[in-house]
């Protein structure tokens, strides 16, 4: 190992605005590379990341077995076989494709309501007035809950989630109470829509569970409804943040959508690859195991870095390039991979898909807003995204 790799702590805070160095430097120089001073393991080629994602039962994703001091119980990213499939189960039913296709005109409403609240001034700052509110919206609009209560939790501070490790004591703190409030907000919700049932998503899940399980068990509920919506809100606004970044900094691309709106979809797959808006899960070891020639103890913590498989020259040609037209595009690990993958794409993908379709079709030209960025990074080692995102624009669509 090279004296550069002696010096790199992973994840830290530090490399948020550019972690793409490092992953390079992780997968030729230590594919599995352990953390100086942790128990921790970082994976990082593109099929030692499947290896991993392959083998729930060698690589646990319960890596928090208890419930915390709060009462909050592990959810279903936290679970394995064979409880994993019956939390999924639950969860999936509320999200299915097909269900979805009823807010699709909706969903539509709510994007135009929110470019119309900006279109006339030229510009827009497109992360608080845009990406931020229309996720609180849609899921707010999809489980009955009230946006002006969930966008008061959602906007006290950023989620950090598993990451928490890796900050500051204070930061953890923080982040955890922000994390309570909204679990134990939501606990309330659940308990109300037991006690007096509403037409609405909240009420459906409590039917379904007591029907599998005989009674009702809100704590379980709880833990479900807030890891959907935790995913729901700040994976799918990191996603349509990148893609508008990268569209504004890529004129061609963007002119390929304006030909060719059918490859939207491709740009957010693509999106996703160049920047994972997660950039690694974590995993545990049941068992001594050995990955591409290192030996990982049994209970050792591994992070799965999908962004550097996602960036690796071995799956992906010239991985550096923002491609809307690239066809393995969708090889992506970025949504995670079998059993454990993104529960909340379906909706993600519809989300982004009609936000994109509105503003190419609604907007002009837009280009970055001279002097306003300074692309201040999320401040999670676990994601990759900006604070702020100023952009001006041309009135009118563009006419080809």
């Amino acid at each position: 190992m090279s004296s550069s790799m002696a010096k790199i702590v992973y994840p830290s805070l530090d490399i948020r605005a550019n972690p793409y160095p490092v992953h390079e430097l992780l997968r030729t120089e230590a594919p599995v590379y352990n953390v100086p001073g942790r128990d921790d393991y970082v994976i990082s080629r593109h099929r030692d990341v499947v290896h991993v994602l392959d083998r729930p039962a060698l690589f646990s994703s319960a890596f928090t077995r208890h419930p915390d001091k709060k009462g909050r119980r592990p959810d279903v990213l936290e679970s394995d076989p064979p409880e994993h499939k019956a939390r999924r189960a639950l969860c999936f039913a509320s999200l299915k494709p097909g269900r979805l296709h009823a807010h699709l005109d909706k969903i539509q409403d709510l994007v135009d309501g929110l470019i119309d609240d900006f279109i006339s001034d030229g510009s827009v700052e497109f992360v608080g007035q845009f990406v931020t509110p229309l996720p609180v919206r849609v899921l707010a609009m999809v489980f009955g809950l009230s946006f002006d209560e969930l966008w008061q939790i959602h906007s006290e501070a950023p989620f950090v989630g598993t990451a928490r490790t890796y900050l500051d004591d204070e930061e953890q703190r923080s982040d955890l109470r922000r994390s309570l409030r909204q679990y134990e907000w939501l606990g309330e919700q659940l308990r109300d829509r037991f006690e007096s049932p509403r037409d609405d998503l909240l009420t459906e899940m409590i039917h379904r569970q007591i029907a599998r399980d005989g009674a009702v068990d809100l704590k379980y509920l709880q833990a479900e409804v807030d890891e959907l919506l935790i995913g729901g809100l700040h994976t799918t606004a990191y996603l349509m943040t990148n893609a508008m970044r990268l569209l504004a900094e890529h004129p061609d691309q963007r002119r390929r959508l304006r030909d060719e709106p059918a490859l939207i979809g491709r740009m957010l797959e693509e999106t996703i690859r160049l920047e994972s808006p997660v950039q690694w899960v974590p995993r545990v070891t049941t068992e001594r195991t050995t990955v591409a020639g290192t030996e990982i103890p049994a209970g050792a913590s591994v992070l799965v870095l999908l962004a550097a498989a996602n960036r690796d020259p071995e799956v992906f040609a010239d991985p550096e390039r923002f491609d809307v037209d690239r066809p393995d595009a969708k090889d992506h690990v970025g949504w995670g991979r079998g059993i454990h993958f993104c529960l909340g794409a379906p909706l993600a993908r519809h989300e982004a898909r009609i936000a994109f379709e509105r503003l190419l079709s609604r907007l002009g030209e837009f280009w970055l807003t001279p002097g306003r960025n300074a692309f201040e990074p999320v401040a999670s080692p676990a994601h990759v995204s900006v604070q702020a995102l100023h952009l001006s624009f041309s009135a009118g669509p563009v006419r080809r």
